[in-house]
């Protein structure tokens, strides 16, 4: 059996801000600067960017397509701003940090799917967080500098990111994020998502699904299947 405790199957939006403006995801002994200097080459943080639109153009209110939001038609403004540092030393990176991660967090996420993988031996459960502030999406101004020399190459705006915040969440996975097909079960704990599996209310739900896991009959089904099979 697998117990999934508020997985983001579909993506978080929030790692996108830390490779575009800089987040410390709560960790006060570390700068949102730092933290965006060494995540371009972190690549679980790429995965986790949401495999849906999640990026609205203010000017227009239409969501960006996946292509625009992993392409290289902008500047983030972190880039912009090291790049105001130095401007003579600092060679200009388009789109997200790391070109290579990005082109293959598309491979990665087709791979995903939006289905759980069935095996009839396997059950799948979900605890989800609900009802904390989350980030839903991010809210796009495109900004024209004049003070960026893009020395023969087409001119790009910096991009300036709004959050989206509800309570449709936990805190870091939106409930579209989490959202899943193919669940034998789904529960809800009002807990944010580092919090969930130590939360009491949490508690009751595991045992009883372990429970479940583990009953004699489903133990008896097992044993009808290859072990090089199931252990492949």
């Amino acid at each position: 059996g697998v117990i999934f405790m508020g997985t983001p199957h579909q993506g978080a939006p929030k790692p996108f801000i830390a490779y575009t403006q800089g987040y410390n995801f709560g960790n006060t002994k570390i700068s949102d600067t730092s933290i965006w200097e060494i995540m371009g080459n972190w690549e679980a943080g790429y995965q986790l960017i949401p495999k849906y639109s999640f990026i609205q153009d203010k000017e227009t209110g239409e969501f960006w397509p996946v292509e625009k939001i992993y392409g290289t038609s902008w500047i983030s403004q972190q880039e912009y701003e090291h790049y105001k540092d130095d401007p003579g030393n600092w060679k200009l990176r388009y789109g997200l940090p790391n070109r290579e991660f990005t082109q293959k967090v598309v491979a990665f996420q087709n791979e995903l799917g939006d289905k759980l993988d069935k095996y009839p031996w396997v059950q799948y459960y979900m605890i989800e967080g609900i009802d904390q502030p989350t980030t839903q999406y991010f809210i796009a101004t495109l900004e024209w500098k004049d003070d960026i020399d893009f020395k023969g190459d087409a001119k790009r705006p910096v991009l300036i990111l709004e959050e989206e915040v509800t309570n449709q969440g936990d805190g870091t996975v939106p409930a579209r994020g989490a959202k899943v097909e193919g669940l034998d079960g789904h529960f809800t704990v009002k807990k944010d998502h580092g919090g969930i599996p130590s939360f009491p209310d949490t508690h009751p739900i595991l045992t009883d699904l372990r429970k479940k896991i583990s009953d004699a009959k489903a133990i008896g089904k097992l044993t009808t299947y290859r072990a090089d099979i199931f252990f492949s």
